[in-house]
């Protein structure tokens, strides 16, 4: 399987390249993992401050990005974030991020227009706040929620792709959507927030559509765009 192919391939890098750490424990999600890392990170680091990335097993970190984040790395930035690659059936689709989201700041309309993986973050952020292990796949949503309601945050945006993300993965499939919608609504009323850019009668109209023999089709020509 490809899940079995990537594995086997993340073991042959980390055993070529002495500077990477492996750690592999039991998780209950990808968040329980994410944040398993930054208490490991922590410990490796002996409290000194430091940056984190995170991806998916379908994503691509781009080099690129990561190089000239380093370069603009300072003690007061919180977030360095960049544009994103999608992959569509194996064609490459640049999408832009919005360098005055609304995610990043205090504003109560919060509007899902930065995309999180390969996104470089300050361990500061994790001193007080984490990923919350109760949403199947909302809570970097909530995340970056609480974090830009409590805290003013220090961005930087760079016109790079930070990563490659396909389409075929698990939180893009019509089921996935459901859930993650229920928990968007979910996440208004805990944290007192309207989400924008979502009108929640079409989305339900997508999922029916989703759900039908054309939906993989439609998918692909949204993701097109």
């Amino acid at each position: 399987s490809d899940v079995k192919i990537f594995l086997k391939t993340t073991e042959k890098i980390i055993i070529n390249h002495s500077k990477i750490i492996s750690y592999a424990e039991p998780d209950k999600s990808i968040y329980d993992a994410w944040n398993q890392s930054v208490t490991q990170l922590n410990i490796i680091q002996k409290g000194q401050p430091y940056f984190v990335a995170f991806c998916g097993i379908d994503d691509v970190l781009n080099e690129q990005f990561l190089s000239n984040a380093q370069l603009k790395l300072a003690s007061d930035i919180d977030i360095l974030f960049g544009d994103i690659v999608v992959n569509v059936n194996n064609k490459l689709k640049y999408k832009h991020a919005n360098p005055n989201s609304t995610m990043l700041t205090s504003s109560k309309n919060k509007s899902w227009d930065i995309y999180h993986p390969g996104m470089v973050m300050s361990s500061k952020l994790f001193n007080e706040f984490s990923f919350d292990i109760d949403y199947s796949l909302a809570a970097d949503f909530k995340f970056f929620t609480e974090i830009s309601n409590r805290l003013n945050l220090k961005t930087c945006h760079l016109r790079f792709s930070q990563a490659v993300i396909n389409i075929n993965g698990i939180s893009n499939q019509p089921n996935a959507r459901k859930i993650y919608f229920s928990e968007l609504r979910r996440i208004e009323r805990e944290c007192d927030i309207d989400v924008t850019g979502f009108n929640w009668a079409i989305e339900n109209l997508k999922l029916k559509i989703l759900k039908s023999p054309i939906g993989g089709f439609v998918r692909n020509i949204y993701w097109a765009m």
